[in-house]
């Protein structure tokens, strides 16, 4: 099986047995979301999760059923999920057109069975980073190691256990774009894509409320 999402909560699912894409019947009837990621748990193919802009968050099971963020946020664009280990992560960015500039801020959110939590230890990276920096990208390998990137930060955890860190040569004012997690010993190593413009991420300030 694969899944894909996109706009106007569009869900896709792909059918090894048709070598078909066809949209996925647990879809909520009613979802009119623009969905923006989907991941599912490496060891189980039944446990996943949909994201999306406006705080979206879908979680598989007989159907696709919402589930509630923190409060702190609530309404926030979810720009990426993933797994790392039985881990779910998730990347929340708020942005705010102000005068002609956009003021931005972001969280990692986790989920490790009992529910949506901020993760304080990213938490505390990214508030001494300063407001220039935000994440938009999270990747995870089996084992709980992660990295969770953005704009001018990135942030590396090297097992399920292990607190998160700067890398020790940030990115300065390039915008993560993906990432990618590769083991070296006990160490993670973060692959990044990267632009020089963050633009691209930027929701239109005429369609903000």
């Amino acid at each position: 099986m694969a899944y894909a999402v996109g706009d106007n909560g569009e869900m896709w699912e792909w059918r090894s047995a048709t070598g078909l894409w066809q949209r996925d019947g647990g879809r909520p009837f009613d979802l009119d979301a623009q969905l923006t990621a989907v991941a599912f748990r490496p060891d189980d193919p039944y446990t996943g999760y949909a994201i999306g802009r406006g705080g979206t968050l879908l979680r598989s099971g007989l159907g696709w059923e919402p589930e509630s963020v923190p409060d702190t946020a609530a309404g926030s664009d979810l720009l990426a999920v993933a797994f790392a280990g039985r881990e779910a992560l998730v990347v929340s960015r708020r942005q705010v057109f102000e005068n002609g500039s956009v003021r931005r801020s972001s969280s990692l959110l986790v989920n490790s069975g009992s529910g949506w939590k901020v993760d304080q230890g990213a938490q505390a990276l990214l508030d001494a980073a300063g407001p220039a920096t935000s994440l938009t990208t999270v990747v995870g390998l089996p084992d709980g190691g992660a990295v969770a990137a953005g704009a001018g930060i990135v942030l590396v955890r090297d097992g399920a256990s292990a607190p998160w860190r700067l890398t020790r040569d940030p990115i300065g004012g390039l915008q993560a774009v993906a990432a990618a997690a590769v083991r070296e010993g006990d160490r993670v190593r973060a692959v990044l894509s990267v632009s020089r413009d963050s633009s691209f991420l930027d929701d239109d300030p005429d369609d903000l409320a």
